[in-house]
């Protein structure tokens, strides 16, 4: 899931805005009022696309530029309006990529989006086919036979999924799991793992499956990418 940031005073537009963003599951959209803002480079430096709300920006200093610019390393969208004039200066200061005028339609704003994302080289995992399944790697997100049904995965069934996926049929050994997924060294005893496969397994039965594609062998475990 990828992450926007909007700066600006005018939450009433932020509240529609999220609205019509969070449509699409890939995305989630945050707010920070612009007197915040200098506190607010946590948020920046983990979104992937930071937007400014330009019309309601009327105090030109309520940011560092210098730190801005050692900062951000994202897309930076801003929104203005009919008659609002941006000074060159403002827009230099800024590193602006785009500029988009108010009222504009989601579709423009979802198109504009998806170029700044691809130019970064921000493009969204591919979907894997597992049988007859689709994972949504970079969505958390695993589709049924039927594509009529989906789950939401946690992160380590997510992490469990790609590293299987990655191994195209053959097994992954349990300490590679706990090493990889978890960061446990080889060795350690632990239920962690098979108490995960355990609820994945369960998740993956919710989608109307005959059988599960997540098999375990005498190495440890392994994805069937085969339709039976």
């Amino acid at each position: 899931m990828k992450t926007f940031l909007l700066i600006g005073e005018d939450r009433y537009f932020y509240e529609a805005l999220k609205k019509q963003i969070e449509l699409n599951e890939r995305f989630l959209l945050q707010f920070s009022d612009p007197s915040k803002a200098a506190s607010s480079f946590a948020q920046i430096e983990a979104c992937s696309l930071l937007f400014l709300d330009i019309p309601s920006l009327n105090n030109e200093e309520f940011i560092d530029y210098g730190m801005l610019k050692n900062k951000l390393n994202v897309p930076l969208m801003a929104f203005t309006k009919k008659g609002c004039y941006v000074k060159s200066s403002f827009i230099q200061q800024f590193l602006l990529n785009k500029t988009i005028v108010k009222p504009f339609k989601m579709s423009r704003l979802t198109y504009e989006i998806d170029g700044l994302l691809t130019e970064r080289g921000d493009k969204l995992m591919a979907p894997t086919r597992i049988g007859e399944y689709l994972f949504l790697k970079d969505e958390s997100l695993l589709f049924g036979p039927d594509d009529s049904k989906k789950i939401r995965l946690t992160e380590k069934e997510t992490a469990i999924l790609i590293r299987l996926s990655a191994a195209n049929g053959e097994s992954v050994s349990r300490n590679t799991l706990l090493e990889e997924v978890w960061g446990y060294k080889a060795g350690i005893d632990s239920h962690t793992l098979e108490t995960h496969i355990y609820r994945l397994r369960k998740k993956i039965e919710e989608l109307g499956s005959n059988g599960s594609f997540l098999k375990t062998s005498r190495y440890g475990y392994k994805l069937l990418f085969t339709s039976n």
